[in-house]
């Protein structure tokens, strides 16, 4: 099987975005640039990589990006809801889908439907393809840009772990999701079970659910009405009480 070649994915980036390698402060080559439609492209995850690169390093001057391997994904500056969920998309797929996020401005994003994917790579059977760094590059990216508008989030079904939780709760606190009213955090693998360092018996990480229960107490989703955490094994009965507390007296819908 021959090997892919991503010399047309490289030129693009040089010509078209007007980014290389060698020379990441070059002009863009097309300046008045405003829509890239990649539909119907099969990039894999080396020509994601390379897209990746480019599209971090150039300004939020586009306006339109439509391309997400080869299911269409298009997200513009109007853009009101983005709908990805059961794509099958893994960890290259979430630089990538950070990338485009970053070089668009989205002040109109509303709902945000990333569902019942595989943005970690988690494998039953092999523990080595979970890659967290995807997902906490994904984060950082929502500190970095606008959503101030972003009234609902799915994250359901996509395993993170206590760690992703606790990036996500750093978003949170940060005011990055102001105005979110809706979070699905359904089958995240929130509580995983671990081995510390020296310990014979495995333990439950619970630094996820407690740094998720004290963002609630410190109301950092100050609009939320809505949160479920269903299929994630909460067993710690003294944080959930907790949270079942904090909820019941700001009024949220709770799910668990």
């Amino acid at each position: 099987m021959g090997s892919f070649d991503t010399t047309g994915v490289k030129e693009l980036c040089e010509a078209i975005l007007g980014q290389s390698r060698q020379n990441s402060e070059s002009m863009h080559s097309l300046p008045w640039l405003h829509s890239l439609s990649l539909d119907g492209n099969n990039i894999q995850s080396e020509g994601m990589s390379i897209l990746s690169e480019a599209l971090h390093l150039r300004n939020k001057d586009l306006q339109r990006f439509s391309s997400f391997a080869s299911d269409a994904c298009t997200i513009s500056q109007d853009c009101m809801s983005l709908n990805l969920a059961n794509r099958n998309l893994g960890p290259e797929e979430a630089n990538f889908l950070g990338a485009c996020l970053q070089c668009i401005k989205v002040d109109h994003l509303q709902e945000m439907d990333l569902s019942h994917n595989n943005l970690c790579g988690y494998d039953n059977s092999s523990r080595e393809s979970f890659n967290l760094s995807s997902f906490m590059n994904l984060c950082s990216t929502f500190k970095r840009i606008e959503l101030a508008s972003l009234t609902s989030l799915n994250l359901a079904g996509n395993c993170f772990g206590a760690r992703g939780i606790c990036a996500l709760v750093e978003v949170f606190h940060s005011a990055g999701m102001i105005q979110l009213e809706v979070l699905n955090l359904d089958q995240v693998g929130m509580i995983p079970i671990v081995q510390k360092f020296g310990a014979v018996k495995k333990s439950s990480d619970f630094t996820g659910i407690i740094a998720l229960s004290e963002s609630l107490e410190r109301e950092d989703l100050p609009v939320l009405h809505t949160l479920s955490i269903a299929g994630n094994n909460v067993t710690n009965t003294e944080v959930l009480q907790a949270m079942i507390t904090t909820t019941r007296r700001r009024k949220i819908k709770f799910n668990y």
